[in-house]
């Protein structure tokens, strides 16, 4: 009976041949299969309730798209952020490692242009006593 040996490296030898202590580098982290669907799960549970609670908004007659310019960037920045956070954990969930890297670079960049349009926003809202779905003054 012949039994083949496995290429891959035994506990305490290298991969590059001879024995050593493994190292993190050489076992890249792969999250459970378990992470990998609550996570994306999540991410579209977040976005299908964020349209939703809009919608409703809208619907109620809470919201309205007579908003000044910038709040209408700032929506679409977060929405943006909402499809960045669903790619990126599509990307794990399909192994796509390398597209995951490049996405959370863009995702950094993206969160700096989110942070100061919410602030830029709240500062004009503040400014002129409205909320960013209304054009009524605060009463209080």
């Amino acid at each position: 009976m012949i039994i083949a040996e496995s290429s891959e490296p035994k506990i305490g030898q290298s991969s590059f041949g001879g024995t050593g202590v493994a190292t993190l580098a050489e076992q890249p982290f792969v999250p459970s299969v378990g992470d990998q669907r609550f996570f994306l799960r999540a991410a579209i549970v977040m976005a299908v309730l964020i349209v939703a609670g809009f919608s409703f908004q809208l619907a109620m007659g809470r919201s309205t798209f007579a908003s000044l310019v910038r709040v209408h960037a700032y929506a679409v920045l977060f929405i943006g952020w909402v499809w960045i956070c669903r790619l990126q954990n599509i990307f794990i969930a399909t192994g796509r490692v390398r597209s995951h890297r490049k996405l959370g670079w863009v995702a950094a960049v993206w969160m700096v242009a989110m942070v100061v349009s919410g602030f830029v926003v709240t500062v004009a809202m503040a400014r002129n006593g409205t909320v960013p779905s209304s054009s009524s003054r605060c009463t209080s």
